[in-house]
């Protein structure tokens, strides 16, 4: 819960933590890491409550969501052997992808997080994106590393830049 509470903490918003148990079997696990989470997140945060429901996490999150929007859903999960996507479970992915506010998956347990790769191709809405990913690397005091992706340089720039013998960060000044 460290990095919830680390996020949470350092952009001055309350925090909520959401467990959400399938069967009544899980009830008591669920209530206990709550419990736990809840408490060690009072070290930290001011404002933080947790919120218990019995059902699909989906739509228990989705409907939290609707009735207390927020800006950023932080999730624990464990990853799995492999690469890309597959490294979390389909449950965890579908999560994230019916949210509607950003969506940060961290490893479980207490890690912190140490540093951070923000990648950008340049789209129109990135520095709403940046602004927002600095605000909560600066909250965990991570280290950031940005990578921009430039497209491929179109033929009719790139004769030119043979002719002239221009390096990219030349050309890219000339506008």
């Amino acid at each position: 819960m460290r990095v919830p509470s680390r996020i949470a903490a350092g952009l001055g918003e309350p925090l909520t933590i959401l467990g959400v148990a399938r069967t009544l079997e899980e009830d008591a696990r669920i209530e206990s890491a709550a419990a736990t989470a809840f408490a060690a997140a009072r070290e930290r945060v001011a404002a933080a409550e947790v919120v218990r429901a019995t059902g699909d996490l989906i739509e228990t999150a989705a409907r939290r969501l609707e009735d207390s929007p927020s800006a950023l859903v932080v999730l624990g999960a464990r990853w799995r052997p492999g690469v890309g996507g597959g490294r979390i479970g389909p449950g965890v992915w579908r999560l994230v992808q019916a949210l509607e506010p950003p969506v940060l998956v961290t490893p479980g347990g207490e890690r912190e997080i140490a540093s951070a790769l923000f990648c950008t191709g340049g789209e129109r809405f990135i520095e709403d994106g940046a602004r927002f990913a600095a605000k909560i690397l600066a909250a965990t005091g991570a280290s950031v590393t940005v990578l921009h992706v430039l497209p491929h340089l179109p033929g009719m720039y790139g004769g030119r830049m043979r002719e002239e013998e221009l390096d990219s960060s030349d050309f890219l000044a000339s506008n």
